[in-house]
């Protein structure tokens, strides 16, 4: 289907996992950051931030080459001192598939097929074997209905020009 993606990936992840990430980044799809250790960044002290945030900057531009890294801090929590300290884009999402919850593909398919529009982002999650069976039912359905699956910073050039620092992105309309 020609279709890619953005992973969001948790550090404690990526250790053990080096050639999936690679191959992510290999076949078009983009690999971002979704913190070290998955906590809430607006809890976090100046220097617990910069670690939860650029330690996993670092280990995915080393993997995979990409010279920016998009971020989407757990739960969506961000507040102004993180929004002023974060040196990339904030990624959130506007179709929250609750996938992790359901654990039903048909579930997850009805609810992208009810809220999708033009420039959405829909957030799942790589927790259950129900999400994949669910993401090959999702792109086949997308495609068909004529929507092209890109990553979010692909999105965001061709909607934006790029995506900016400092701000949240939770959506991409034309």
């Amino acid at each position: 289907y020609n279709a890619r993606a953005t992973f969001f990936v948790v550090g404690y992840n990526l250790d053990g996992n080096e050639e999936i990430i690679k191959k992510i980044a290999e076949q078009g799809s983009e690999v971002a950051n979704h913190t070290a250790s998955h906590k809430d960044l607006a809890k976090l002290t100046i220097e617990e931030l910069n670690y939860e945030v650029n330690s996993v900057a670092d280990k995915i531009k080393s993997l995979t080459g990409q010279k920016n890294v998009l971020i989407r801090p757990p739960f969506g929590s961000v507040n102004d001192f993180v929004m002023s300290s974060l040196t990339e884009p904030v990624i959130l999402w506007s179709i929250d598939t609750e996938d992790w919850k359901t654990k039903n593909p048909e579930a997850t398919l009805n609810h992208v097929k009810a809220t999708v529009y033009d420039g959405a982002i829909i957030l799942m999650h790589d927790l259950h074997s129900e999400t994949a069976d669910a993401t090959e039912m999702l792109v086949e359905w997308l495609t068909n209905e004529g929507y092209q699956i890109v990553t979010v910073s692909e999105m965001g050039y061709y909607r934006r020009g790029g995506l900016q620092t400092g701000v949240r992105y939770g959506s991409l309309q034309p």
